[in-house]
């Protein structure tokens, strides 16, 4: 940020004696503060209200806030500047040319001298520049460079003496040839116009146009009026100042007065009529006493190119600034009007002088009242003063004690005792009173010590008490005065610092940082006033509660960035609120002790820690000015800027390149009411910034999206008629594109299908599954049951095989025990000899086939596979091996057999023995198991 220094005013001492001088504002820039060297040869301004600079490092460029340095191509020192529209043109040694912004908003040079043949510039320095229809006119100390924008050619002047300044007088320009005279270009030639000595002697520092005729400034030898030809001293008032002056610089203002830059004195400002106006140097806050350059700019603020550094002056500004230096006259309370006297209250004692005030005026101390002064007050046609020593009563420029009690803070009149005053001190209340005819002390109020800077009556003998820390009280005096009878404190007054209360419009007003406050003395409590509190606070912060009664009855506040008039409005009784945006830090204000003193409505006079400053409220306004994006640069994370075009309507940028730095200004050069900022970035915050001085934002790692930076500016309460903007967009990532998103939903909806197909495939494998498992536990059930029903039937058939078995058992057994019965009786028989019959009968029950078929039906019942089997292994066996085999099978014993088959037993082991043979069964291999395995 640019550092200002805000500086006034002469101060000289003689014994007690202090001469005052209210200066305009000045504000200076250093070399190290504009980044260039300290010399300032030419000022202009362009037509988007830039101011220029020639210095010693080449082209300056002031936007308001941010100084931007171009250095001449050949490194030369830049002498000469001038803007034609918002091209500049600029000279330097051997280098001239012009400057054009680009898109970036920057300058960029071309060079004219190019053109030219390197003996006509060299060694040719340019100190001046000026524009004539389509011709510009560079101006060296030997040369005229005449270029023609059409054409794009040169016409060149020369001049064999030194050509030190060149003018142009309505649409004639006239040029100076030192040992020759006053010339002038007609047709693009020159010619002679006057060889009066005063031209061939003397520089001719400007020449002006007045009414019929001319003002002549010379260098060394004053200013001269007249034409030409017949030219006389110039006798004003300040002639005899002027002729002693050396002059290097001279501008005419807008109003008509001169500003005369000199070398080692500084400026002097010089009304048309020839009057001394203003003289400002180093003391007066200068940064340097010799001005090469001065520049009007289209608010009229005056500018100086200084041999160090740069001013700034406001000549016209409703403002004007005391400022003691030298600390003699201090830090001032309280100041006051009274018999065509100023009484400044003071830190340092009680000044005075004469008012209206006048260039030569000059404070004095008055006597015996060394040490702080807290308030200065009229009462019926008396000065008293409030003294830390005491109460003094000033006449005649001399002060007397009535009261010598410490600190006294202010006296009020008592309604109905005219005669009496209630004074505040340090330590609680006193009564001053008015005996024939003379002020005098009288009493202390007793039953209250608490210190009584801020006092109000409520009724002739009840009061409000204001207590920054304590609060406020309420007190009930008696008749006489000598006591208080009832100390009550009011508890709806918020306590806080730097609170006090003041009466308007006879209503007790308290203001504290909790907001303005009335007192309603029907119910004694105070009642926040919330539209005014809002009005006070709206976009401001509280700086201290002090109240100043102003001249139409109405209150002064002071606020962090305003000065606050409180007036009743004009169409109703409702209190109004008038803003002043003079900002405390350049106010100076001796927080918590604020004064202000109206000596005239609307002509004010306050105090500061520093002096004190005299201002017209009615006159300070306020010009709204079109606030700029000046420029745009763009990076990646920690990569290098890069400057973007600003007068792109919209620019897209890629995904990594998302931090933007934006810097704005207002061409607003007025440091009294400085210039702030709001800012919001549409697709990021949807609500304005706080108002800023800083006039520079980043916003780092943006997402992609769509954005556009507005800022507005404020300059005192008017707002930018304008809201600057830019439009751009970041881009999606690669991988975040339409496209992408495109291929992202192609390969969702694939993925579905996908899933989906998978799911299907899953499904029907699944549903598949579980038919099968379905139809498995079916064919499961269904064999469960089908093994239940062939168990039934296994079970069945187990016990028909069982019951077979038996009955095969039984039958075989009736079998065989027939077949023995038989056979006992047979050899019975035979033994006896008798019974050939019966024999026979025997025989044929013995080898009955009746018995064999149905031993075969009820073995076929039990075991049906069996015969099948042994057939088809064993197709080579009769039919009495088949009958073995089924006994065999019946694991019946040869010897249970024999009987069935009607032989031997060893018949039967011989037919065991065969049947092997035939089943080709081995040695060691059981007949009887094999066929029980069948």
């Amino acid at each position: 940020m640019r550092m200002r220094v805000f500086l006034c005013i002469l101060i000289g001492w003689w014994g007690m004696m202090i001469h005052a001088q209210l200066l305009p504002p000045i504000y200076n820039y250093t070399p190290s503060e504009y980044k260039g060297e300290s010399q300032n040869w030419k000022i202009c301004q362009a037509d988007n209200k830039k101011i220029y600079f020639a210095n010693n490092i080449g082209l300056l460029e002031f936007n308001g806030v941010v100084w931007q340095r171009y250095p001449l191509p050949n490194g030369a020192i830049a002498r000469a500047v001038s803007a034609k529209g918002n091209t500049l043109y600029t000279g330097g040694f051997a280098e001239f040319g012009y400057w054009q912004p680009n898109k970036f908003n920057e300058l960029q040079y071309t060079s004219l001298s190019s053109q030219l043949n390197p003996a006509d510039i060299e060694d040719e320095e340019i100190w001046k520049i000026i524009f004539s229809d389509r011709w510009v006119l560079f101006q060296s100390l030997h040369k005229i460079f005449i270029y023609d924008t059409q054409q794009q050619r040169f016409k060149i002047i020369s001049a064999t003496h030194h050509l030190p300044k060149i003018f142009k007088i309505g649409e004639h320009i006239y040029f100076q040839k030192m040992k020759e005279g006053l010339f002038k270009l007609v047709n693009g030639e020159e010619v002679l116009v006057t060889d009066h000595p005063l031209f061939r002697e003397h520089i001719l520092i400007n020449l002006l146009p007045q009414k019929e005729h001319f003002l002549f400034v010379t260098q060394d030898k004053g200013i001269y009026e007249g034409t030409p030809t017949q030219i006389e001293a110039w006798k004003v008032s300040a002639s005899q100042l002027i002729n002693t002056l050396n002059i290097y610089s001279c501008e005419r203002l807008s109003d008509g007065s001169l500003v005369l830059g000199t070398i080692a004195k500084g400026v002097y400002r010089i009304s048309a009529k020839g009057e001394l106006l203003e003289h400002l140097q180093q003391k007066e806050g200068l940064q340097n006493n010799t001005v090469l350059s001065i520049f009007e700019d289209k608010e009229h603020n005056v500018w100086l190119g200084l041999d160090n550094g740069i001013s700034m002056v406001n000549f016209f500004s409703p403002f004007r600034l005391y400022k003691d230096y030298e600390g003699i006259l201090g830090a001032v309370y309280t100041s006051i009007v009274h018999q065509g006297t100023l009484y400044l209250g003071t830190n340092q004692g009680l000044f005075y002088t004469s008012f209206p005030l006048q260039s030569n005026s000059k404070f004095s101390l008055v006597e015996g009242t060394n040490g702080q002064v807290w308030q200065l007050k009229v009462v019926e046609n008396t000065l008293f003063c409030g003294h830390n020593s005491g109460t003094f009563i000033i006449e005649n420029h001399q002060a007397t004690s009535i009261c010598n009690l410490l600190g006294t803070w202010d006296v009020k009149p008592i309604a109905g005792h005219p005669n009496w005053l209630l004074q505040g001190n340090y330590e609680g209340l006193h009564l001053l009173e008015k005996k024939d005819g003379r002020w005098q002390y009288r009493n202390k109020i007793e039953g209250f010590n608490v210190s009584s800077r801020f006092f109000e009556f409520i009724s002739p003998t009840e009061l409000l008490v204001s207590h920054e820390y304590k609060g406020v009280f309420r007190l009930q005096l008696n008749d006489d005065f000598t006591k208080v009878t009832q100390i009550h404190k009011e508890t709806s007054a918020p306590i806080g610092r730097k609170s006090a209360i003041a009466k308007f419009r006879d209503e007790i007003w308290y203001f504290t940082e909790k907001g303005l406050f009335k007192y309603n003395t029907t119910t004694h409590k105070f009642l926040q006033d919330e539209a005014l509190t809002q009005q006070l606070f709206h976009q401001d912060s509280y700086l201290s509660g002090t109240l100043v009664q102003s001249k139409d009855e109405g209150l002064w506040a002071f606020t962090q960035h305003n000065i606050v008039k409180i007036a009743q409005g004009k169409l109703d009784s409702a209190p109004q609120l008038k803003k002043m945006p003079l900002s405390a830090s350049f106010r100076k204000d001796l927080v918590g002790y604020e004064n202000l003193y109206e000596y005239r409505e609307g002509d004010c006079l306050l105090g500061t820690s520093t002096g004190f400053m005299s201002f017209v409220f009615n006159q300070v306004t306020h010009t709204p000015y079109e606030v700029h994006i000046n420029h745009i640069s763009s990076s990646r994370v920690e990569g290098a800027l890069r400057a973007i075009a600003i007068d792109t309507k919209e620019i897209t940028f890629n995904n990594a390149e998302n931090n933007f730095t934006f810097s704005y200004s207002v061409p607003s050069y007025c440091g009294m009411f400085p210039s702030v900022y709001q800012y919001k970035l549409e697709g990021l915050y949807e609500h304005w910034s706080d108002w800023s001085e800083e006039a520079t934002v980043r916003f780092e790692n943006l997402p992609a999206g769509d954005y556009t930076f507005l800022v507005r500016a404020k300059v005192g309460d008017a707002v930018s008629p304008n809201t600057a903007s830019f439009h751009f967009v970041i881009r999606k990532p690669w991988y975040a594109t339409n496209v992408m998103i495109v291929f992202y939903i192609a390969l969702l909806c694939g993925l579905l299908l996908v899933v989906h197909r998978v799911y299907r495939v899953h499904y029907k494998r699944h549903k598949k599954k579980v038919e099968q498992e379905k139809e498995k536990e079916l064919a499961l059930m269904q064999l469960e049951n089908d093994r239940t029903v062939m168990q039934l039937r296994n079970d069945k058939l187990q016990s028909e095989v069982e019951s077979k078995n038996r009955e095969l058992a039984a039958t075989t057994m009736s079998i065989v025990r027939k077949n023995e019965l038989l056979m006992s009786i047979k050899e019975a028989l035979l033994s006896s000899g008798n019974g050939k019959e019966v024999l026979h009968i025997v025989d044929d029950n013995i080898n009955s086939e009746g018995d064999w078929e149905h031993f075969q039906e009820i073995f076929n019942q039990t075991d049906r596979d069996f015969l099948n089997r042994l057939k088809a292994l064993h197709p080579d066996l009769t039919p009495n091996d088949i009958k073995l085999c089924i006994y065999l099978r019946l694991n019946l014993s040869s010897k249970e057999i024999a009987p069935l088959l009607n032989i031997s037993t060893q018949s039967i082991e011989i037919k065991r023995y065969r049947l092997r043979k035939k089943m080709l069964l081995e040695r060691n291999q059981n007949l009887t198991d094999y066929i029980l395995k069948l």
